[in-house]
């Protein structure tokens, strides 16, 4: 997938970070010549092919420990938070890079709203930056809230050089957006409102019928319905702060929460020892490679998972009830119930089928969202070796595509499915129905850089899937490699 890699320099900022990279990693650099910054680079390109190390020996990447991952499947986003607060060295204020901003300033004004800058003060903020602003606006606002140099180095080992890969791709979607008119991409995203809408809408209905109809094969279809909305919804929590968002609340989840483990951690640190996703389901499922993983959580978790996936709705609930952290965006979970109610059924026989509806709700969610194309053997799990450290390799490398979840094909099912998952890693503000509209410049890229990426079927994602529950030896070569 990541092979050897060469660009024509075209900008500056080439400082060398302050630590030291783990042996499975290697450092990218851009090519030769003369660049923007007027300095001459010693005349090496990116390279995928990361020195092997050990076999079966667990390397992790240079960064802290965060400590609350211990809890595993009691951890929560509040103290992954706090945990990021210890170790970016932000001294309490928003670091971008190797500089400290104020934002407090710009919260009101912020146009994905208030809460992003609110939940991520404190913290290391360089992966959130540059991936979910592709305009060149806040870029231009940031320095106005300079306050100095950090004292500490970044924790994260992935880079954002200005001619590396990711910024390159970063200002091809850009252009191809600006290139696109405004009434066609307010058109894509009208589509997107309308279909999440309108499964919540259906939703609601199926769940009026099923308590009406006391039939638990109705409750079924609307379960299914509501994790759809849920994985639906999806889509908007990554963008500026809409009403849209709060479906996922509908599946007995919280939103907050999910901007937290999925867009703050998973997205921008996809298998790593810092994605919730991966912590949330330890030590009864690991999908990360270790090698002292014993055979029940290898192969016994192919089956116990299931039990996991269909309790994940209730167990949240459970941890923000024990942490009080409950808010008021929780009670959109009671118009579940509330449609059931109006078809005058007993409140047991509501309570019975709500919980029926909200099992196989989780269920499908977890079987589904865990099979968009992350935990495959072919794809980089930490302990793996990772061919380099730009931002945009490592979520090539960790990520992948499956055959018939693309938005040009059918939106309905990579809106619900997690689809075009690659281009929405890299670029998740941008609305599921504009995706397609990035795909050339995506491809041109990929070919200029010599990467193939190929996709694979839903079937083998599925399959894949178990085989990286029961993989224990780290890959000594990163994704791509010839001898993988």
């Amino acid at each position: 997938m990541l092979e050897r890699l060469r660009v024509k320099s075209s900008c500056a900022d080439f400082l060398p970070l302050p630590h030291r990279m783990p042996p499975n990693v290697l450092r990218a650099r851009p090519l030769g010549g003369e660049c923007d910054c007027g300095q001459d680079h010693e005349q090496d390109a990116a390279v995928a092919a990361a020195a092997p190390g050990p076999p079966g020996r667990w390397q992790g990447l240079s960064w802290a420990y965060p400590k609350d991952r211990d809890k595993g499947l009691m951890a929560t986003v509040d103290g992954w938070l706090e945990d990021r607060r210890g170790m970016d060295g932000a001294e309490g204020l928003w670091r971008v890079e190797d500089n400290l901003y104020d934002l407090t300033p710009f919260m009101e004004r912020h146009p994905g709203g208030r809460e992003w800058l609110e939940l991520s003060k404190g913290m290391d903020v360089t992966e959130l930056f540059f991936s979910h602003h592709i305009s060149e606006t806040a870029e231009t606002l940031l320095p106005k809230f300079l306050v100095r140099p950090a004292t500490a180095p970044r924790n994260s080992p992935f880079t954002f050089h200005r001619d590396g890969f990711y910024m390159q791709l970063r200002e091809r979607a850009r252009k191809a957006l600006e290139a696109t008119p405004k009434q066609v991409l307010r058109a894509a995203e009208q589509r997107s409102k309308n279909i999440v809408d309108a499964l919540a809408v259906s939703t609601l209905l199926a769940c009026f019928l099923a308590a009406l109809l006391g039939s638990y094969l109705v409750g079924t279809a609307a379960g299914l319905l509501l994790s759809v909305t849920c994985s639906g919804a999806h889509n908007f929590s990554h963008q500026r702060h809409n009403w849209r968002r709060y479906y996922f609340e509908l599946g007995f989840m919280s939103s907050r929460e999910w901007m937290v483990s999925h867009a703050m951690s998973h997205h921008v640190f996809p298998n790593t020892l810092q994605d919730l996703e991966v912590t949330f389901f330890e030590p009864l499922v690991a999908f990360l490679p270790y090698p002292h993983k014993n055979l029940a959580v290898r192969y016994l978790s192919w089956g116990y998972c299931a039990v996991v996936y269909a309790a994940l709705s209730h167990g949240q609930f459970v941890k923000r009830l024990q942490s009080l952290s409950l808010r008021w965006s929780d009670a959109v979970s009671l118009a579940v119930p509330a449609a059931m109610l109006l078809s005058g059924a007993p409140l047991l026989e509501v309570w019975l089928m709500w919980t029926w509806v909200l099992v196989v709700s989780s269920l499908y969610f977890g079987l589904q969202g865990l099979s968009a194309g992350h935990h495959h053997p072919h794809n980089y799990h930490e302990g793996d070796a990772l061919g380099a450290d730009d931002y945009g390799l490592m979520q090539i490398a960790a990520t992948g595509n499956c055959t018939g979840l693309r938005g040009r094909d059918s939106l309905l099912f990579s809106l619900t499915h997690f689809g075009d998952h690659r281009l929405h890693h890299l670029f998740p503000t941008v609305d599921q129905a504009v995706l397609p509209f990035l795909e050339s410049a995506f491809t041109d890229h990929m070919a200029q850089y010599r990467i193939s990426a190929p996709s694979m079927s839903t079937w083998e994602a599925v399959r894949g899937k178990y085989l990286q529950m029961a993989r224990r030896t780290p890959n000594p070569r990163p994704p791509g490699d010839s001898n993988h």
